[in-house]
């Protein structure tokens, strides 16, 4: 009773000024008319639902909604349906928390499609029940909702309007991307999508985002093949990672595992987690909500990967040889769909960086020390330490793309032994 007499909210007026109601995805039957609720004898349903729920349809489709009348008086009413919708992406001129330009989502009217009914009024006698046919035509939708409102304007005095709306998916509801793309990927919307680690010298938080160019900087270049962890470290280094997604639909079922190809077949080196049930990222809340933006920047605890797999042998798990591995996210959003797969790469890496060259020659002039070292994959970040103090380290790249740190304002005491600690 609630559902069938809450007033759907209008959105947007379409360019022939015609009205275009909010998506029932959004406010779904519309807004509470607690006084109307109390005022009507007839409930209105489809299979003792208070919304016609299509899931996936084709082009055409047809359904039912039924009538009750629970009163002792005949009532009567006018049918009509509103514009068949669907929802569109609108930028706005505002600026959201995250220095971005918003997007809105607003109705939109599907073309080419049509609703018929069955009948254009109806009557209904005392305690009597009558069911109407609706066909839905979709027009041009492909791959979206189509979704809308049936009114029904009461004829008789003293009885409420009411109204139910509906909504199906035209096409294939697994077939849309699940998980948003890899942040280094152009197709990404949210950049949320990649492989972190803790760090206990990150000045900006406990994470860091693996294969950022700068270690310290979440908006620097992202390479995936710089993307690597230790499973034979100190504290002090790098040798967890945690995978962070982004879901754009809710998914029913969902595992996160470490395999050694990216392969939907590849055996199961470690199984992270497995689950059901969780739900998508609301743009709106991600870039405008302070904390809902720092929530979802946060990987889950459960999804971290110290560099070990499984050994059957010794039934425990055991360090990793050097290599790569993947992430191997699989999910789908209903029981009978396809599974979706999202790759992340991670490499063990445990040979340490090589000093090639320690150049004195600006100590007089720049108080300066130059380090010049390689790596089998990428040096990060450079951490120097001079008699117990932490000195300053810039990254330079001469002419010949070669990399070197320059360490800053050293003071070298004199006639006395000094220790330089570079990690």
């Amino acid at each position: 009773i609630l559902m069938n007499t809450a007033t759907p909210l209008i959105d947007v007026l379409d360019s022939s000024g015609h009205a275009l109601e909010n998506s029932p995805r959004q406010q779904g039957a519309g807004l509470l008319q607690i006084d109307r609720a109390f005022e009507t004898d007839v409930i209105l349903h489809h299979r003792l639902k208070g919304g016609v729920e299509l899931k996936e349809i084709g082009r055409e489709t047809e359904f039912e909604v039924t009538l009750e009348n629970l009163g002792n008086q005949q009532r009567s009413f006018a049918i009509s349906a509103g514009k068949v919708l669907t929802s569109q992406d609108v930028p706005v001129d505002r600026i959201g928390r995250s220095g971005k330009v918003v997007k809105e989502i607003h109705a939109a009217e599907i073309k080419g499609s049509s609703i018929h009914l069955s009948e254009q009024s109806i009557q209904l006698g005392p305690k009597e029940k009558r069911t109407i046919r609706l066909r839905l035509d979709a027009g041009e939708a492909k791959d979206q909702f189509a979704e809308g409102y049936i009114y029904f304007k009461s004829l008789t005095e003293g009885q409420s309007d009411i109204s139910i709306p509906y909504f199906g998916f035209v096409g294939d509801w697994s077939k849309e991307r699940i998980v948003d793309a890899p942040a280094w990927e152009t197709s990404s919307k949210l950049k949320l999508t990649s492989v972190l680690s803790s760090y206990k010298h990150n000045k900006s938080g406990r994470y860091i985002e693996l294969g950022r160019e700068k270690i310290q900087d979440n908006q620097s270049p992202l390479n995936p093949d710089n993307i690597a962890i230790q499973n034979q470290h100190s504290d002090s280094q790098i040798g967890n990672a945690f995978v962070r997604f982004a879901l754009l639909r809710d998914i029913t079922n969902y595992d996160l595992d470490i395999v050694k190809e990216a392969t939907e077949d590849a055996p199961v080196l470690r199984r992270i987690d497995t689950g059901t049930m969780l739900s998508r990222v609301r743009y709106v809340d991600y870039f405008e909500s302070l904390s809902e933006y720092s929530k979802l920047r946060t990987p889950i605890e459960l999804h971290r990967w110290d560099g070990k797999v499984y050994d059957a042998s010794k039934d425990e798990n055991i360090p990793a040889p050097e290599g790569q591995y993947f992430f191997r996210l699989r999910v789908k959003n209903k029981e009978n769909g396809a599974y979706q797969y999202t790759y992340l790469p991670v490499k063990i890496d445990n040979q340490k960086p090589e000093i090639v060259a320690i150049d004195t020659n600006r100590l007089t002039s720049h108080r300066e020390l130059v380090i010049t070292a390689k790596d089998n994959n990428k040096v990060w970040e450079v951490r120097t330490n001079l008699n117990g103090e932490d000195l300053l380290v810039e990254k330079v790249v001469d002419d010949a793309g070669q990399l070197h740190y320059h360490l800053k304002e050293v003071e070298l005491p004199l006639d006395a032994k000094n220790h330089l600690r570079v990690e």
